[in-house]
């Protein structure tokens, strides 16, 4: 049988000879790209669907919203005692909010920790003006006015922003479903790419032994020996 397939010689044809390796690097790019879109899955997996729609805020040191025109005569127990007004007066405004079911500062430790991969063990130190964390938990049902409780909160306390976990979320998940999209397209065409490229070089080789097809039918072969 073996001796029958060597009849015709086509894998001695210059056009196959990189075919084998032609096909081995699309399979790995498909492959990687599959990969890669599959880790973003497992990345996206990950993120707390319970965390993703709550709010966080942050309420700056006074000093730090006054700028270049502090008051020099406040000694740092008056900055304290400004800064846990500040913070009342964001968690009452907060807690009055329809839709909010609890709002609870982080001490300075807890802060310290979350800026601590960025600043090192400088985040740890007494003297360094950090912001007050507000974590926002909202009823899912409520349809919270994000904008609107921003501007109400930066007006009753100057200097404070509110960050909403389920919009940058929304934003991510838009984006990895975008790039998930592309890996399906680019390895639909790289199937698509190494099938044509296989027709090709198959019928380029059936053209170059044309002559050889044809004498092969004239002595009774059959296309099924042929194509094998």
């Amino acid at each position: 049988m073996a001796a029958r397939l060597k009849i015709l010689p086509l894998d001695a044809d210059e056009s196959s000879r990189f075919l084998p390796w032609t096909i081995a690097f699309m399979t790995y790019l498909a492959a990687l790209t599959l990969a890669g879109a599959m880790g973003l899955a497992v990345v996206m997996a990950r993120f707390d669907p319970e965390q993703t729609g709550n709010l966080t805020v942050a309420v700056p040191p006074a000093l730090a919203v006054e700028g270049n025109n502090p008051d020099q005569s406040a000694d740092a127990g008056d900055e304290a005692a400004r800064d846990a007004a500040r913070v009342k007066a964001a968690l009452q405004l907060l807690r009055a909010t329809p839709g909010v079911i609890a709002a609870e500062a982080l001490d300075r430790r807890e802060v310290a920790n979350l800026l601590e991969p960025w600043l090192g063990k400088m985040a740890q130190a007494t003297d360094l003006p950090l912001p007050a964390i507000i974590d926002v938990a909202v009823d899912k049902s409520a349809e919270i006015d994000t904008g609107g409780l921003g501007a109400r909160l930066a007006a009753a306390v100057p200097g404070a922003s509110l960050d909403d976990h389920g919009l940058w979320f929304a934003r991510l998940t838009t984006f990895v479903h975008s790039v998930q999209l592309v890996a399906g397209l680019v390895v639909g065409l790289t199937c698509l790419a190494a099938v044509l490229t296989v027709v090709y070089v198959t019928l380029s080789g059936l053209a170059v032994h044309h002559d050889i097809i044809e004498l092969l039918h004239l002595i009774g072969a059959e296309d099924r020996f042929i194509a094998r």
